[in-house]
């Protein structure tokens, strides 16, 4: 979820808290990937349908996301179901690397590496 909407709904009764997913679909040739954003203001427990989407970017050859707990191990997937003895704790660090391929076939890496300002850090 975030507080990040692109599409704003004037005069909405809704929040600005929304559900955000992203996801690779194929092209229709079948040669690349392609990178899209989902939006939906209603928060629910499906969080492959609704909203809108919207493409990004085209090329697409390689996405890799890393997640850093509070006890610093990073780990290529994060579990985000809480059972009613543990409380959900977000990962302190996520890195995000993006590999585009432009027409003539050369690689070019993006990555960048975000803070949940709602996560907790271990004491130590």
């Amino acid at each position: 979820t975030t507080t990040n909407r692109l599409t704003p709904l004037k005069k909405s009764m809704q929040v600005d808290l929304c559900e955000v997913g992203y996801f690779l679909k194929q092209t229709e040739d079948q040669e690349s990937l392609t990178l899209w954003r989902r939006d939906s203001p209603v928060l629910d427990e499906n969080l492959e349908e609704g909203g809108q989407a919207y493409e990004l970017v085209r090329g697409v050859s390689a996405l890799e996301i890393a997640y850093q707990g509070p006890d610093g191990q990073e780990t290529d997937s994060w579990d985000t179901t809480v059972d009613d003895q543990e409380k959900q704790v977000l990962p302190v660090l996520i890195r995000i690397q993006l590999t585009l391929q432009d027409d003539q076939g050369k690689n070019h890496v993006f990555m960048t590496a975000v803070h949940p300002r709602l996560a907790q850090r271990s004491e130590q």
